[in-house]
């Protein structure tokens, strides 16, 4: 009897790891060979797209303070023969090596941001960015953004100017010294 007791126990002891083996296979195999569900796709998939997408044309790419400083700034860098670009994302602006290796998670942090205005001399090298500052910038998410942006570009040796408020004098004698700076400090790995 002791010996049956002894088998027993050790056939119940092998189903048992066989259980647990089998188990452990099962789910590594479901784990690896299922479809990821939360990849984030470019385009919706063909068996999700509708008949009529759910957009809607904006009528302004400009808040109407946005315009506003935009109308000031154009008749400024079109007196000094210079470009303004705006909406333009940090990704556009500057760059991570694609080997660095964190490269995902930087680039995270930068791809859906966007600078207001940014001005470049004829060869579209940028020289100025200028962020037209409303309420929403006194939010503690928008002044953690507004820091982390301007850090980027602090490192950079490359200004950032928050306006609130202007006039067109003062804006342009502004913008005539900071590029001074600027195109003299600017450093890029680029060229």
């Amino acid at each position: 009897m002791d010996v049956l007791t002894r088998m027993l126990s050790l056939d119940y002891i092998l189903f048992c790891i066989f259980i647990l083996i089998f188990t452990v296979v099962v789910g590594a195999s479901a784990v690896f060979l299922r479809k990821p569900t939360n990849k984030k796709e470019d385009v919706p998939p063909k068996n999700e797209t509708p008949a009529k997408y759910p957009y809607i044309l904006t009528n302004s790419v400009f808040t109407p303070k946005e315009k506003l400083f935009y109308n000031s700034l154009k008749k400024i860098t079109d007196e000094l023969g210079l470009t303004v670009f705006t909406k333009m994302r940090i990704a556009d602006l500057v760059y991570l090596p694609r080997n660095h290796p964190e490269y995902m998670r930087w680039f995270n942090y930068i791809k859906a941001k966007h600078v207001d205005f940014i001005i470049c001399d004829n060869a579209h090298r940028p020289l100025l960015i200028i962020e037209c500052d409303d309420k929403t910038h006194y939010r503690q998410s928008r002044k953690k953004r507004d820091e982390f942006v301007d850090e980027i570009f602090r490192q950079l040796n490359f200004k950032v100017i928050h306006i609130m408020t202007w006039n067109d004098t003062e804006l342009k004698q502004l913008i005539f010294n900071l590029l001074n700076i600027t195109t003299i400090e600017y450093k890029t790995e680029k060229g």
